[in-house]
């Protein structure tokens, strides 16, 4: 579908190239000004990519409600931009999803950091479009939740990297500022006199269970040459209460 690199690529073969990538809904009216858009007699093979990742942008965000059934995005979203004179921080919802994935940084900021937190799989395959992330590690972040084993590897210009984190729930957190007489305006709880000592439940005198929630953190690092982007996506929460109890999610993002 596409012309040799060298010779380019003219208007008749630029939109079946793009039908053959399923944008058949561009028609006579809405191509001519796509093409007059471009500003070239051809195209090499390097901008029709840009053309194409352009235009599946346009669709994943939402542009048109005639093309695309979106839900919107609950989860956490946001960029930061850095020099070494500056730092910009912006944190975008569903109403400027376009201004993140359709815009650039200002050429003077030589780094970005995008961080993801709870986002769908539709925000997941917009930063893939976005920053030509490969496919199977896209693939393993989509399912980031099943992910056990921390993970380093190479894919292509991408590096990638699965964390599994672990934490004290809330509670187990404030028990134990309790058991080491941390938390101001509280009495210590009491401990049972065995080996190793105990945080007794004030009220039932029963050892206080300790629960443990765990995470996945998947980074990515793009932008190569100078791999100048980083890319941080994490799950919400699972809480386990015990052998014999399901996992539950807490609907929050990690921060």
């Amino acid at each position: 579908t596409k012309k040799e690199e060298g010779e380019g690529m003219d208007a008749r073969a630029l939109k079946s190239a793009l039908e053959s990538e399923g944008f058949r809904f561009i028609d006579d009216e809405l191509f001519p000004a796509l093409w007059k858009s471009l500003g070239k007699e051809a195209l090499d093979v390097h901008t029709f990519h840009r053309v194409l990742r352009h235009l599946k942008l346009h669709l994943l965000c939402g542009d048109n409600d005639d093309l695309t059934d979106l839900s919107e995005e609950r989860g956490f979203l946001g960029v930061v931009d850095w020099n070494h004179r500056l730092v910009v921080e912006n944190y975008f919802t569903k109403a400027d999803l376009s201004r993140v994935f359709l815009g650039h940084r200002h050429p003077a900021m030589k780094m970005r950091w995008v961080h993801c937190s709870a986002v769908s799989k539709v925000t997941v395959l917009r930063l893939a479009v976005k920053y030509q992330l490969h496919p199977l590690p896209v693939e393993d972040t989509i399912q980031l939740q099943q992910q056990s084993v921390p993970l380093v590897r190479s894919y292509g210009d991408n590096f990638f990297i699965i964390l599994p984190m672990l934490r004290l729930t809330t509670p187990s957190r404030n028990a134990l500022a309790r058991f080491h007489g941390q938390e101001e305006g509280q009495p210590e709880l009491a401990r049972q006199t065995t080996n190793q000592e105990e945080a007794l439940d004030p009220d039932s005198g029963a050892a206080l269970e300790v629960e443990i929630e765990q995470g996945r953190l998947a980074l990515f690092i793009a932008g190569a040459p100078k791999f100048d982007t980083l890319i941080s996506i994490q799950t919400v929460w699972m809480v386990h209460h015990g052998e014999d109890v399901e996992h539950t999610t807490h609907p929050l993002p990690m921060y």
